[in-house]
């Protein structure tokens, strides 16, 4: 037989459960804030048998539909107090952080490098470094600081030939075999 996995969300919502979550929330115009107890990152907590539930995620679980473990329940009104199911909608994690304001979201949604060049698939490598996070790179600006590196090694290498033979020329006119 399959496994079937149960929520501590599943759990059913009695009148007294529905009784103590309303007293915990005050509507806004827009928001229905959470005004119960809150997580350290400020999302509202609702408590059942025991279990700390995301008072947002319970709400919409119970409303609208079943959330399914591997999703998250975004805040599109991005206020994290917010239960308004007409707010919320599931999303996977990855969605929800490409949204979101953080440093991933923001340059996900760049659409050039810093000077200017365009981010097309031909133009942009995809980088995965060991203990670090994947970023895009630019072609354009990963070749040219290929060649100027190219260039800056051949400088340094004339210099060192120059000073050789400037060395050299100096033996030579203490010798004086001009």
């Amino acid at each position: 037989m399959p496994k079937i996995n149960v929520s501590k969300y599943d759990l059913e919502a009695t009148d007294s459960d529905w009784k103590r979550y309303w007293s915990k929330v005050q509507k806004t115009e827009t928001c229905w804030n959470w005004t119960g107890h809150t997580s350290p990152h400020g999302y509202g907590k609702f408590t059942k048998y025991g279990h700390n539930l995301a008072a947002h995620r319970w709400l919409y679980h119970h409303t609208i539909e079943r959330v399914l473990e591997d999703k998250v329940v975004d805040h599109i009104c991005r206020n994290r107090l917010c239960v308004n199911p007409k707010h919320l909608r599931p999303l996977s994690d990855t969605e929800n952080v490409l949204l979101g304001v953080g440093a991933s979201a923001t340059n996900s949604r760049k659409t050039h490098c810093v000077h200017g060049h365009a981010f097309t698939p031909d133009n942009t490598d995809q980088v995965i470094a060991t203990g670090r996070f994947p970023y895009r790179r630019c072609l354009t600006c990963k070749n040219k600081n290929a060649n100027l590196v190219i260039v800056n090694r051949l400088k340094k290498k004339r210099l060192r030939i120059l000073k050789k033979l400037a060395a050299v020329e100096d033996q030579i006119k203490l010798r004086g075999e001009e």
